[in-house]
Protein backbone atom coordinates (compact mmCIF):
# COMPACT_ATOMS: atom_id res chain seq x y z
CA UNK A 1 0.00 0.00 0.00
CA UNK A 2 2.85 2.40 0.81
CA UNK A 3 4.38 1.90 -2.65
CA UNK A 4 1.01 2.55 -4.31
CA UNK A 5 0.61 5.76 -2.30
CA UNK A 6 4.12 6.88 -3.30
CA UNK A 7 3.30 6.28 -6.97
CA UNK A 8 0.04 8.22 -6.63
CA UNK A 9 1.87 11.17 -5.07
CA UNK A 10 4.58 10.97 -7.75
CA UNK A 11 1.99 11.21 -10.52
CA UNK A 12 -0.24 13.82 -8.88
CA UNK A 13 2.37 16.14 -7.33
CA UNK A 14 5.16 15.85 -9.89
CA UNK A 15 4.61 14.26 -13.29
CA UNK A 16 1.02 15.51 -13.70
CA UNK A 17 1.21 18.64 -11.54
CA UNK A 18 -0.74 21.81 -12.39
CA UNK A 19 2.48 23.62 -13.27
CA UNK A 20 3.50 20.93 -15.75
CA UNK A 21 0.06 20.96 -17.37
CA UNK A 22 0.22 24.75 -17.66
CA UNK A 23 3.70 24.57 -19.22
CA UNK A 24 2.52 22.02 -21.79
CA UNK A 25 -0.34 24.32 -22.83
CA UNK A 26 2.03 27.28 -23.24
CA UNK A 27 4.47 25.21 -25.33
CA UNK A 28 1.65 24.07 -27.61
CA UNK A 29 0.42 27.64 -27.97
CA UNK A 30 3.95 28.85 -28.79
CA UNK A 31 4.21 26.29 -31.58
CA UNK A 32 0.90 27.45 -33.07
CA UNK A 33 1.83 31.13 -32.78
CA UNK A 34 5.14 30.45 -34.52
CA UNK A 35 3.60 28.99 -37.67
CA UNK A 36 4.70 30.90 -40.81
CA UNK A 37 1.17 32.16 -41.34
CA UNK A 38 1.23 33.94 -37.97
CA UNK A 39 4.85 35.05 -37.64
CA UNK A 40 5.26 37.90 -40.10
CA UNK A 41 8.30 39.96 -39.14
CA UNK A 42 7.71 43.72 -39.17
CA UNK A 43 10.84 45.79 -38.60
CA UNK A 44 9.39 49.22 -39.50
CA UNK A 45 9.79 50.40 -35.89
CA UNK A 46 13.48 49.44 -35.79
CA UNK A 47 14.56 50.75 -39.20
CA UNK A 48 15.20 54.32 -38.06
CA UNK A 49 16.88 53.46 -34.75
CA UNK A 50 20.65 53.94 -34.27
CA UNK A 51 22.93 50.89 -34.46
CA UNK A 52 23.56 48.77 -31.38
CA UNK A 53 26.41 49.79 -29.09
CA UNK A 54 29.61 47.77 -29.11
CA UNK A 55 29.51 44.95 -26.55
CA UNK A 56 31.69 45.66 -23.50
CA UNK A 57 33.27 42.87 -21.45
CA UNK A 58 34.79 42.76 -17.97
CA UNK A 59 36.05 40.03 -15.65
CA UNK A 60 35.80 39.24 -11.93
CA UNK A 61 37.21 36.49 -9.71
CA UNK A 62 35.57 34.96 -6.63
CA UNK A 63 36.78 32.48 -4.01
CA UNK A 64 35.11 31.00 -0.92
CA UNK A 65 36.28 28.85 1.98
CA UNK A 66 33.81 26.02 1.27
CA UNK A 67 34.85 22.56 2.47
CA UNK A 68 36.31 20.78 -0.61
CA UNK A 69 34.64 17.51 0.43
CA UNK A 70 31.27 19.29 0.46
CA UNK A 71 32.07 20.81 -2.93
CA UNK A 72 32.67 17.35 -4.39
CA UNK A 73 29.21 16.23 -3.28
CA UNK A 74 27.49 19.04 -5.20
CA UNK A 75 24.68 17.77 -7.43
CA UNK A 76 24.50 20.77 -9.79
CA UNK A 77 26.63 20.99 -12.95
CA UNK A 78 28.28 24.40 -12.43
CA UNK A 79 31.03 24.90 -14.96
CA UNK A 80 32.69 27.97 -13.40
CA UNK A 81 33.57 26.35 -10.05
CA UNK A 82 36.78 24.54 -9.15
CA UNK A 83 38.88 23.76 -6.07
CA UNK A 84 42.53 24.86 -6.22
CA UNK A 85 45.55 23.89 -4.14
CA UNK A 86 44.70 26.53 -1.53
CA UNK A 87 41.58 24.50 -0.64
CA UNK A 88 39.21 27.29 -1.70
CA UNK A 89 36.44 27.09 -4.26
CA UNK A 90 37.20 29.52 -7.10
CA UNK A 91 35.21 30.93 -10.01
CA UNK A 92 36.09 33.35 -12.81
CA UNK A 93 33.26 35.32 -14.40
CA UNK A 94 33.22 37.00 -17.79
CA UNK A 95 30.47 39.61 -18.06
CA UNK A 96 29.09 41.39 -21.12
CA UNK A 97 26.92 44.49 -21.46
CA UNK A 98 25.35 45.84 -24.63
CA UNK A 99 22.69 48.35 -25.62
CA UNK A 100 20.45 46.78 -28.26
CA UNK A 101 18.17 49.04 -30.28
CA UNK A 102 15.02 47.55 -31.79
CA UNK A 103 15.57 44.23 -29.99
CA UNK A 104 12.71 41.92 -29.08
CA UNK A 105 12.18 39.42 -26.28
CA UNK A 106 9.72 36.73 -25.25
CA UNK A 107 9.60 33.61 -23.09
CA UNK A 108 7.54 30.46 -22.64
CA UNK A 109 8.57 30.39 -18.93
CA UNK A 110 9.59 26.74 -19.06
CA UNK A 111 12.16 26.14 -21.82
CA UNK A 112 13.62 29.50 -22.86
CA UNK A 113 13.69 33.24 -22.28
CA UNK A 114 15.15 34.83 -25.40
CA UNK A 115 16.43 38.19 -26.60
CA UNK A 116 16.58 38.78 -30.37
CA UNK A 117 18.27 41.45 -32.46
CA UNK A 118 16.20 43.84 -34.55
CA UNK A 119 16.66 41.44 -37.48
CA UNK A 120 15.42 38.45 -35.47
CA UNK A 121 18.60 36.54 -34.51
CA UNK A 122 18.71 35.16 -30.95
CA UNK A 123 21.46 36.66 -28.75
CA UNK A 124 22.60 33.67 -26.70
CA UNK A 125 24.65 35.61 -24.12
CA UNK A 126 21.57 37.62 -23.10
CA UNK A 127 19.14 34.70 -23.25
CA UNK A 128 18.63 31.56 -21.18
CA UNK A 129 17.38 28.03 -21.68
CA UNK A 130 16.60 25.10 -19.42
CA UNK A 131 18.91 22.11 -19.29
CA UNK A 132 18.01 18.45 -19.12
CA UNK A 133 20.75 16.22 -17.66
CA UNK A 134 23.19 19.08 -18.32
CA UNK A 135 22.21 19.43 -22.00
CA UNK A 136 20.46 22.66 -23.12
CA UNK A 137 16.94 22.23 -24.43
CA UNK A 138 16.90 23.77 -27.89
CA UNK A 139 15.57 27.32 -28.00
CA UNK A 140 14.57 29.10 -31.24
CA UNK A 141 17.56 30.51 -33.11
CA UNK A 142 15.33 33.19 -34.65
CA UNK A 143 12.31 35.08 -33.44
CA UNK A 144 9.19 33.12 -34.32
CA UNK A 145 6.44 35.20 -32.72
CA UNK A 146 4.94 38.46 -34.00
CA UNK A 147 5.53 41.62 -31.98
CA UNK A 148 2.62 42.22 -29.61
CA UNK A 149 3.82 45.42 -27.92
CA UNK A 150 6.45 48.13 -28.35
CA UNK A 151 8.18 49.94 -25.47
CA UNK A 152 9.66 53.36 -26.08
CA UNK A 153 12.61 54.80 -24.18
CA UNK A 154 15.32 52.91 -22.32
CA UNK A 155 14.47 49.50 -20.86
CA UNK A 156 16.79 47.57 -18.53
CA UNK A 157 16.47 43.80 -18.94
CA UNK A 158 16.40 42.12 -15.52
CA UNK A 159 14.59 38.99 -16.68
CA UNK A 160 17.14 36.26 -16.03
CA UNK A 161 16.54 32.53 -16.25
CA UNK A 162 13.18 30.91 -16.88
CA UNK A 163 13.20 29.92 -13.19
CA UNK A 164 12.78 33.62 -12.41
CA UNK A 165 9.16 33.34 -13.56
CA UNK A 166 8.41 31.16 -10.53
CA UNK A 167 8.99 34.14 -8.22
CA UNK A 168 11.70 32.30 -6.27
CA UNK A 169 13.38 34.45 -3.59
CA UNK A 170 16.92 33.27 -4.34
CA UNK A 171 16.67 33.63 -8.11
CA UNK A 172 15.09 37.07 -7.73
CA UNK A 173 17.93 38.52 -5.68
CA UNK A 174 20.86 36.59 -7.17
CA UNK A 175 19.94 36.14 -10.84
CA UNK A 176 17.38 38.86 -11.57
CA UNK A 177 17.46 42.12 -9.60
CA UNK A 178 21.27 42.02 -9.38
CA UNK A 179 21.49 42.67 -13.14
CA UNK A 180 20.54 46.22 -12.26
CA UNK A 181 23.93 46.70 -10.59
CA UNK A 182 25.72 45.47 -13.72
CA UNK A 183 23.75 47.87 -15.91
CA UNK A 184 24.51 50.68 -13.47
CA UNK A 185 28.15 50.52 -14.54
CA UNK A 186 27.02 52.16 -17.80
CA UNK A 187 23.74 53.94 -17.07
CA UNK A 188 22.47 55.89 -14.09
CA UNK A 189 19.33 54.34 -12.64
CA UNK A 190 17.59 57.67 -13.23
CA UNK A 191 18.20 57.27 -16.98
CA UNK A 192 16.19 54.03 -17.13
CA UNK A 193 12.55 54.44 -18.16
CA UNK A 194 11.44 50.94 -17.21
CA UNK A 195 12.64 47.54 -16.05
CA UNK A 196 11.80 44.31 -17.88
CA UNK A 197 11.00 41.66 -15.26
CA UNK A 198 9.11 38.35 -14.94
CA UNK A 199 5.61 38.48 -13.42
CA UNK A 200 6.01 39.76 -9.86
CA UNK A 201 4.03 37.62 -7.44
CA UNK A 202 5.19 38.66 -3.98
CA UNK A 203 5.64 41.77 -1.87
CA UNK A 204 9.40 41.26 -1.59
CA UNK A 205 9.67 41.85 -5.35
CA UNK A 206 8.07 45.27 -5.09
CA UNK A 207 9.72 46.20 -1.78
CA UNK A 208 13.20 45.51 -3.13
CA UNK A 209 12.50 47.39 -6.37
CA UNK A 210 11.25 50.37 -4.37
CA UNK A 211 14.48 50.32 -2.33
CA UNK A 212 16.37 51.04 -5.55
CA UNK A 213 13.94 53.73 -6.71
CA UNK A 214 11.53 51.82 -8.99
CA UNK A 215 7.77 51.89 -8.51
CA UNK A 216 5.05 50.22 -10.58
CA UNK A 217 5.11 53.00 -13.19
CA UNK A 218 8.68 52.02 -14.14
CA UNK A 219 8.23 48.24 -14.25
CA UNK A 220 7.07 46.08 -17.17
CA UNK A 221 6.15 42.46 -16.37
CA UNK A 222 6.72 40.15 -19.34
CA UNK A 223 3.96 37.57 -19.69
CA UNK A 224 4.50 34.19 -21.36
CA UNK A 225 4.50 34.37 -25.18
CA UNK A 226 4.20 38.17 -25.14
CA UNK A 227 6.73 39.35 -27.74
CA UNK A 228 7.86 42.88 -26.92
CA UNK A 229 10.05 45.16 -29.03
CA UNK A 230 12.20 47.83 -27.39
CA UNK A 231 13.42 51.17 -28.61
CA UNK A 232 16.52 50.59 -26.48
CA UNK A 233 17.24 47.49 -24.38
CA UNK A 234 20.10 47.39 -21.86
CA UNK A 235 21.20 43.76 -21.60
CA UNK A 236 23.78 41.86 -19.56
CA UNK A 237 25.06 38.32 -19.34
CA UNK A 238 24.13 36.33 -16.18
CA UNK A 239 25.44 37.49 -12.75
CA UNK A 240 26.82 33.98 -12.04
CA UNK A 241 28.50 33.62 -15.43
CA UNK A 242 27.96 30.38 -17.30
CA UNK A 243 27.01 28.66 -14.05
CA UNK A 244 28.44 28.96 -10.55
CA UNK A 245 27.44 28.12 -6.99
CA UNK A 246 29.30 31.16 -5.67
CA UNK A 247 27.13 34.22 -5.15
CA UNK A 248 29.27 37.15 -6.34
CA UNK A 249 30.63 39.49 -3.71
CA UNK A 250 29.62 42.64 -5.60
CA UNK A 251 25.93 41.85 -5.34
CA UNK A 252 26.16 40.82 -1.67
CA UNK A 253 27.91 44.10 -0.86
CA UNK A 254 25.33 46.17 -2.73
CA UNK A 255 22.39 44.48 -1.04
CA UNK A 256 24.04 44.95 2.34
CA UNK A 257 24.59 48.64 1.65
CA UNK A 258 21.00 49.31 0.57
CA UNK A 259 18.67 46.67 2.02
CA UNK A 260 20.44 46.04 5.31
CA UNK A 261 20.48 49.79 5.93
CA UNK A 262 16.74 50.08 5.25
CA UNK A 263 16.07 47.29 7.78
CA UNK A 264 18.26 48.83 10.50
CA UNK A 265 15.32 49.93 12.67
CA UNK A 266 13.32 46.70 12.23
CA UNK A 267 13.29 44.44 15.27
CA UNK A 268 13.82 40.71 14.76
CA UNK A 269 10.89 38.43 15.60
CA UNK A 270 13.40 35.83 16.85
CA UNK A 271 16.38 35.55 19.16
CA UNK A 272 19.97 34.49 18.61
CA UNK A 273 19.23 30.80 17.92
CA UNK A 274 16.88 30.31 14.98
CA UNK A 275 15.37 27.33 13.20
CA UNK A 276 13.81 28.15 9.82
CA UNK A 277 10.85 25.79 9.55
CA UNK A 278 9.23 24.76 6.25
CA UNK A 279 5.79 24.33 7.80
CA UNK A 280 4.70 27.19 5.56
CA UNK A 281 6.29 25.74 2.38
CA UNK A 282 4.39 23.81 -0.32
CA UNK A 283 7.11 21.13 -0.52
CA UNK A 284 10.04 19.50 1.30
CA UNK A 285 8.61 19.89 4.81
CA UNK A 286 9.90 17.17 7.10
CA UNK A 287 7.34 14.48 7.81
CA UNK A 288 8.35 14.70 11.47
CA UNK A 289 8.54 18.53 11.46
CA UNK A 290 6.72 18.78 14.80
CA UNK A 291 9.28 16.47 16.41
CA UNK A 292 12.14 18.51 14.91
CA UNK A 293 10.64 21.75 16.22
CA UNK A 294 10.03 20.30 19.69
CA UNK A 295 13.64 19.13 19.91
CA UNK A 296 15.12 22.44 18.78
CA UNK A 297 12.83 24.46 21.04
CA UNK A 298 14.12 22.38 23.95
CA UNK A 299 17.60 23.50 22.91
CA UNK A 300 16.71 27.18 22.98
CA UNK A 301 15.83 27.77 19.33
CA UNK A 302 13.06 30.06 18.12
CA UNK A 303 10.99 28.49 15.33
CA UNK A 304 10.51 30.90 12.43
CA UNK A 305 8.39 30.54 9.30
CA UNK A 306 9.54 33.09 6.73
CA UNK A 307 6.43 33.37 4.52
CA UNK A 308 4.40 35.60 6.90
CA UNK A 309 7.33 38.00 7.32
CA UNK A 310 7.92 40.96 5.05
CA UNK A 311 11.30 41.56 3.42
CA UNK A 312 12.62 43.74 6.23
CA UNK A 313 11.54 41.28 8.94
CA UNK A 314 13.28 38.43 7.09
CA UNK A 315 16.48 40.45 6.89
CA UNK A 316 16.26 41.34 10.61
CA UNK A 317 15.95 37.66 11.65
CA UNK A 318 19.17 36.73 9.86
CA UNK A 319 20.97 39.96 10.78
CA UNK A 320 20.60 39.29 14.52
CA UNK A 321 21.04 35.50 14.63
CA UNK A 322 24.16 33.78 15.98
CA UNK A 323 23.18 30.21 15.04
CA UNK A 324 20.80 29.28 12.21
CA UNK A 325 19.47 25.84 11.34
CA UNK A 326 17.57 25.42 8.11
CA UNK A 327 16.92 22.97 5.34
CA UNK A 328 18.38 23.98 1.96
CA UNK A 329 16.01 26.55 0.48
CA UNK A 330 15.60 30.02 -0.95
CA UNK A 331 15.07 31.55 2.48
CA UNK A 332 18.79 31.03 3.11
CA UNK A 333 19.47 33.77 0.58
CA UNK A 334 19.15 36.03 3.63
CA UNK A 335 22.46 34.62 4.91
CA UNK A 336 24.03 37.51 3.00
CA UNK A 337 22.75 39.78 5.78
CA UNK A 338 24.30 37.83 8.69
CA UNK A 339 27.13 39.10 10.87
CA UNK A 340 30.67 37.70 10.37
CA UNK A 341 30.55 35.22 13.28
CA UNK A 342 27.30 33.49 12.38
CA UNK A 343 27.12 29.68 12.49
CA UNK A 344 24.91 27.87 9.97
CA UNK A 345 23.81 24.24 10.14
CA UNK A 346 22.28 23.49 6.75
CA UNK A 347 20.05 20.42 6.51
CA UNK A 348 20.96 18.99 3.10
CA UNK A 349 19.16 16.32 1.09
CA UNK A 350 21.96 14.18 -0.31
CA UNK A 351 20.22 14.34 -3.73
CA UNK A 352 20.09 18.16 -3.64
CA UNK A 353 23.52 19.46 -2.65
CA UNK A 354 23.60 23.08 -3.78
CA UNK A 355 26.58 25.13 -2.59
CA UNK A 356 25.28 28.68 -2.96
CA UNK A 357 24.11 28.99 0.63
CA UNK A 358 27.49 27.86 1.92
CA UNK A 359 29.06 30.56 -0.26
CA UNK A 360 26.80 33.14 1.41
CA UNK A 361 27.42 31.85 4.93
CA UNK A 362 31.22 32.00 4.71
CA UNK A 363 31.54 35.24 2.70
CA UNK A 364 31.88 37.47 5.79
CA UNK A 365 33.67 34.78 7.81
CA UNK A 366 30.80 32.69 9.12
CA UNK A 367 30.85 28.94 9.75
CA UNK A 368 28.89 26.51 7.59
CA UNK A 369 28.26 22.84 8.41
CA UNK A 370 26.12 20.54 6.24
CA UNK A 371 23.95 17.89 7.89
CA UNK A 372 22.98 15.28 5.31
CA UNK A 373 19.75 13.30 5.22
CA UNK A 374 18.30 10.94 2.62
CA UNK A 375 14.93 10.42 0.98
CA UNK A 376 14.26 7.03 -0.61
CA UNK A 377 10.61 7.58 -1.55
CA UNK A 378 9.48 7.36 -5.18
CA UNK A 379 8.95 11.12 -5.26
CA UNK A 380 12.32 11.74 -3.63
CA UNK A 381 14.09 9.63 -6.25
CA UNK A 382 12.27 11.51 -9.03
CA UNK A 383 12.70 15.05 -7.71
CA UNK A 384 14.37 16.01 -4.44
CA UNK A 385 12.99 19.54 -4.82
CA UNK A 386 9.43 18.49 -3.99
CA UNK A 387 9.87 15.40 -1.83
CA UNK A 388 9.12 15.15 1.90
CA UNK A 389 11.62 13.43 4.17
CA UNK A 390 12.07 12.40 7.78
CA UNK A 391 14.92 13.81 9.88
CA UNK A 392 16.77 11.60 12.37
CA UNK A 393 16.76 13.58 15.64
CA UNK A 394 19.71 11.76 17.23
CA UNK A 395 21.87 12.48 14.17
CA UNK A 396 20.74 16.10 14.20
CA UNK A 397 21.78 16.32 17.84
CA UNK A 398 25.29 15.20 16.91
CA UNK A 399 25.62 17.84 14.21
CA UNK A 400 24.30 20.50 16.57
CA UNK A 401 26.94 19.56 19.14
CA UNK A 402 29.60 19.75 16.43
CA UNK A 403 28.74 23.26 15.26
CA UNK A 404 28.34 24.53 18.83
CA UNK A 405 31.77 23.26 19.88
Amino acid sequence: MRKLEEIRVLLQDHLLSANRRRSAKILAKEWCMGLPLNSKQNNDFAQNLPPDSAADTWFTHESRAIDPSYFKQGTANLVEDRVLDDGLVHADYEYTFQQLNGATSYTNESVHRSVFTRTGERVDMFSSERRLAGVPIRAPSRRQLPVAKTLSGVTANLYGTTVSADGNYYHWFVDTLSRLFMIERYHSLDEIDQLLVPPLKYDFHWDSLAAFGFDESRVFELLPLECVQFESLLATSPPRGKGSSIVPSWLIDRYNKVLLDKAKDVRSVAGKRVYISRRDAPSRMFINEDEVCDFLESRGFDIVELTPLNLWEKIAVFRDADLIISQTGAGLTNLMFCHPNVKVLELVDEKFVYLSYASLAVYKGGTHLPHFFSNDSALGRANALVAKSSLNISELEKSLAQIES
